[in-house]
């Protein structure tokens, strides 16, 4: 039979061990705050920059992109490289669904969260209607990293796991 103090001292174990995990899942970043780093980012400055930096070269994109969309990526620029595309599959800046950004300001809400996938959508100040308005699909794979990226221009909606699949 456990004597009182072991019992004591398991609870003891117990009741550290709990605050422990406890506070490094508040200290995690949520798929907001993740987002809302890359935005302040891009707004910084003249708001000019874009998003080339998270998704130009393709060594950056690990740190950004999931692993599957970084693989589709990596095969549909051997695709474009072997059609003698220069540009590669994207031709515009998907973190501001233009080839001339100018990030001013940006407002984000969460859409919904169904594990593994959270939604959110971000708002770009300043852009024409439905334009400025971009949907990121982001899962948890060593850190937030985002999964797809869907938007319109003039009303042609788009998704980059589309754009970056097509032969």
């Amino acid at each position: 039979m456990p004597s009182r103090r072991s019992f004591l001292r398991s609870a003891a174990v117990l009741a550290v061990s709990s605050l422990i995990v406890d506070r490094a899942v508040a200290e995690e970043p949520t798929a907001e705050a993740h987002l809302t780093g890359i935005y302040k980012k891009l707004a910084a400055g003249n708001g000019d920059s874009g998003g080339q930096i998270y998704w130009l070269e393709p060594k950056d994109r690990p740190k950004w992109f999931s692993a599957a969309l970084v693989e589709l990526w990596a095969d549909a620029e051997k695709r474009a490289k072997s059609r003698g595309d220069d540009l590669g599959p994207i031709d515009f800046d998907p973190f501001t669904n233009s080839q001339d950004p100018q990030v001013k300001g940006f407002k984000i809400e969460k859409l919904d969260a169904l594990p593994p996938v959270t939604k959110l959508r971000v708002t770009l100040a300043g852009y024409p209607a439905g334009d400025g308005v971009l949907v990121f699909d982001l899962i948890k794979e060593k850190g937030w990293k985002i999964d797809d990226i869907l938007g319109s221009t003039g009303g042609d909606r788009w998704s980059l796991k589309e754009i970056l699949s097509m032969p």
